[in-house]
C-alpha cells in the first residue's frame, strides 16, 4: 500500500502542493485519476492505466467512510499509489482509513514529486 500524505499548516498550500505536483506529472506524461472527476465519474469508469490517484482534500465524507474511499481502495487494490491532501479536522479519519500504512511527506514541491515518482516505481 502506497499512500502518501500531504499537509500543511499554511491556509491553501495543501491544494497548492497537490495540484503543482499533478501538474508537473502529467507534463511528465503521467496518467492520473482523481478528483479531476467527480465521484461517480472514478468509480463507474475506473481506475485502469492511472500511474498515481490524486485526492487533494480528504474531508469530512471520507472520514465518515464515504466519498472517494471506496476509489482510494480500489487504487491501492490495484497497486496505484494514492497522493492524498488532509487538514487538521480530518487527520484523525486519515489515520483511521490508512491505518499506519500512509507516510506523511513534508509540505515541499520537490519532496512530494520525488515521492510520487518512487511510488510509481519511475
Amino acid at each position: 500500500m502506497k499512500i502518501g500524505i500531504v499537509t500543511s499548516e499554511i491556509m491553501g498550500e495543501t491544494d497548492r502542493l497537490i495540484s503543482e505536483t499533478a501538474a508537473r506529472l502529467q507534463a511528465d506524461g503521467v496518467v492520473l485519476a482523481g478528483i479531476a472527476e467527480a465521484v461517480a465519474a472514478v468509480e463507474h469508469s475506473g481506475i485502469a492505466g492511472a500511474g498515481l490517484f490524486v485526492l487533494n482534500k480528504f474531508g469530512p465524507q471520507e472520514a465518515e467512510g464515504h466519498g472517494f474511499c471506496e476509489a482510494i481502495g480500489a487504487a491501492l487494490e490495484h497497486d496505484i499509489p494514492v497522493l492524498v491532501g488532509v487538514g487538521k479536522g480530518s487527520r484523525a479519519g486519515l489515520e483511521r482509513f490508512v491505518d499506519g500504512m500512509g507516510e506523511a511527506l513534508p509540505p515541499e514541491p520537490d519532496a512530494i514529486y520525488a515521492w510520487c515518482k518512487g511510488a510509481m516505481g519511475a
